[in-house]
């Protein structure tokens, strides 16, 4: 039961390991910055704020690109929003729910996510400016089908005008889709509105990209940050491979845990297993002694003992692939991949335990042909 387990952790870490959350993780960095309100109390001040740091951040030497968004992917899913295509009423099937991010031009950039149709956002797309929007590819399909997006409008997350009516943007480009809320669930629908346009966040993550190790870029940043004002601080310092495996921690240590308590309990089979037939082995020293008197070849009598460790372990594997199908179920909130009935997992733990059996039962067995008949006779 406990190697099945293991096992199907095993082939469920390696199955998520091998999936591409949409983006380049590699040599990405991340830190939280808030902007008070008790110092920046209007949006204009908070985003000039913001584009100080913009600014400082990305001057930071070895920096490839940096960018802000309201929520990193992995952090969290974003804004909890509903999209809807021009000529929705928010109830019908041109309104979906999705994930909304603002960002600013280098976000893009700096996360590594591919630009399948379009532009990003760039400085131009100001405040004042007409309202764009971005989309990921599945949004993009669940708005306006197989036809291209660009250039149609879209509005969400209560983006209201005057009189309350929809702020209806015009989509400018199109991503990929990114595993957002880690790489064991599907991409998630995202809608991505210009920072500069969408003002509602006072805290905001940095998502920059540099060859430089973590432990050197940190006060590189903080002393950036303390250039534009020295209140500011930063939280949620980290790299982006290690927030992917914090995501992924608990089914982790699940994994490690059953696979070293599988371990043991197959050390602990083998060597009971060992002892149980090298005690039957002792017992019928006589009965051997006899038998190769009478004839009996090497093999026959090899196999006569083997032939008792094979039997216990086709009962054990039998009785234990039956409890392991039915207790596997409790595993399936850990699973990614795999189902928790995976026919080559139940077929490989069990051929691998009765292996493990037989040759642990492989070296009273050639003790057993080594008896002499005469002391065995004698003996007796």
């Amino acid at each position: 039961v406990l190697l099945i387990g293991a096992a199907l952790l095993i082939r469920s870490h390696l199955e998520l390991e091998a999936v591409s959350p949409g983006f380049n993780q590699h040599g990405v960095s991340l830190a939280g910055i808030v902007v008070p309100s008790s110092r920046y109390q209007t949006t204009d001040a908070m985003e000039a704020a913001f584009q100080r740091l913009d600014a400082a951040v990305a001057a930071i030497p070895g920096m490839e690109a940096a960018g802000r968004v309201n929520v990193a992917p992995i952090y969290g899913g974003g804004w909890d929003c509903t999209a809807m295509r021009e000529g929705s009423n928010g109830h019908d099937k041109g309104a979906l729910g999705s994930n909304m991010r603002s960002a600013n031009p280098g976000y893009f950039g700096a996360i590594g996510v591919p630009l399948l149709r379009g532009r990003t956002f760039t400085t131009t797309d100001a405040a004042g400016a007409a309202p764009v929007a971005i989309v990921n590819r599945r949004l993009g399909r669940a708005l306006y089908g197989d036809s291209d997006p660009i250039g149609r409008l879209v509005s969400g997350c209560a983006d209201n005008g005057a009189e309350g009516r929809p702020t209806w943007r015009q989509i400018v480009g199109v991503i990929g889709d990114m595993r957002a809320d880690g790489r064991a669930d599907d991409a998630p629908p995202e809608l991505y509105m210009p920072a500069a346009q969408w003002r509602a966040n006072r805290q905001m993550t940095y998502v920059m990209r540099s060859a430089l190790p973590e432990a050197a870029l940190v006060p590189m940043i903080r002393k950036a940050v303390a250039g534009v004002d020295p209140m500011l601080a930063l939280s949620a310092v980290s790299t982006m491979d290690d927030s992917i495996a914090r995501r992924e921690g608990l089914s982790r240590f699940a994994m490690w845990l059953l696979t070293l308590v599988g371990a043991t309990g197959l050390v602990l089979a083998a060597v009971g297993v060992y002892g149980v037939v090298s005690y039957g082995v002792t017992q019928r020293r006589h009965e051997f002694g006899v038998r190769i008197a009478l004839g009996a070849t090497e093999s026959s009598v090899r196999w006569l003992v083997m032939r008792q460790g094979a039997i216990l372990a086709m009962v054990g594997v039998g009785l234990g692939t039956a409890a392991a199908y039915g207790l596997s179920r409790f595993l399936r909130s850990l699973i990614f991949g795999v189902t928790t009935h995976d026919l080559m997992t139940f077929v490989v733990v069990a051929v691998s335990l009765t292996l493990v059996v037989i040759v642990a039962s492989y070296i009273p067995s050639h003790r057993a042909t080594r008896v002499d008949p005469l002391q065995a006779l004698r003996r007796q």
